[in-house]
């Protein structure tokens, strides 16, 4: 049986449209038996009408598609409320749907979505260790780490289908995977708007506006001389942000308390007078992040 594996999707209002052009363009075409997703469906476990909307439009195609569907709850806030899965009303729709919670295991072949020890973003947070899975199954296949990796030679994180947060801005490309007996093949995904973190300003000009971008600012100084350019900049690109990475201090002193407040300050007092709207909400949202 040839099976479609697909990473963390997050179906939110606004990644709609991405991933309407991600599955139309780079998955649909493909020819397989079965579709499996490893979890994340939603960005919410309390996904919107239209959200909703989208989900039961995709559900109905995949199914239109491969004989079998298969989509996997996550373990925390995208999918769970009150130990119920905001994916489960799913399997109303057709025989051919079923909704997993927990992992999946199809003969040695196992799709889950949890961490490993040697998972690139486990922080500490791991299930099981590589040691473990590679010995009792053929194949192991993981949602939840957005960023693909491959473990060993039998174990892969598939990775999302779309950039979802600013630590994926690493990821060269998106990709599902294919298997097909005992042959593994990856495919890397042509439509996903790609994230990149710029550090300087004069950056942008070059840079296409099909892409999400994150004007990360190294000093203060570097603050001060670009926020009144972002006016340019704030409604070109697929998404834009800030990201001030600094703090205000005296040479070879470590930052105090009291020296971060003036720092917060001091930033607060340059946001308060810009007047261009959409940029102090630019500002506001990020420097909030900083803190």
């Amino acid at each position: 049986m040839k099976t479609i594996i697909c990473g963390d999707t997050h179906i939110k209002e606004s990644a709609i449209p991405e991933l309407k052009n991600t599955f139309e363009t780079d998955i649909f075409p493909i020819q397989a038996d079965r579709f499996v997703q490893v979890g994340d469906w939603f960005e919410s476990n309390r996904p919107t009408p239209r959200e909703q909307m989208f989900s039961s439009w995709l559900i109905n195609k995949l199914k239109e598609l491969y004989k079998e569907v298969i989509i996997l709850s996550g373990n925390g806030t995208h999918d769970l409320l009150n130990d119920a899965s905001a994916i489960e009303h799913l399997s109303y729709i057709s025989g051919k749907i079923k909704t997993v919670k927990g992992d999946y295991i199809d003969g040695e072949v196992l799709y889950g979505h949890w961490m490993t020890d040697c998972s690139k973003f486990e922080y500490g947070t791991h299930r099981h260790t590589v040691k473990d899975l590679k010995d009792k199954y053929k194949y192991v296949f993981l949602g939840h780490q957005h960023s693909p990796q491959k473990l060993a030679d039998n174990i892969f994180h598939v990775g999302s289908i779309r950039y979802v947060g600013w630590n994926e801005a690493q990821d060269l490309n998106k990709s599902i995977m294919i298997i097909d007996g005992d042959k593994i093949e990856t495919i890397k995904l042509t439509s996903p708007i790609q994230m990149i973190d710029v550090y300087d300003l004069k950056e942008l000009d070059d840079i296409s506006p099909d892409t999400k971008i994150r004007l990360v600012l190294k000093d203060f100084n570097q603050f001060k001389n670009s926020i009144n350019e972002l006016s340019k900049y704030k409604n070109r690109f697929e998404e834009f942000k800030l990201k001030l990475d600094f703090e205000i201090k005296k040479p070879d002193q470590v930052a105090t308390s009291k020296q971060r407040q003036t720092r917060d300050n001091i930033i607060r007092e340059y946001i308060d007078n810009i007047e261009d709207k959409e940029v102090k909400q630019v500002l506001e949202e990020q420097f909030k992040e900083s803190d």
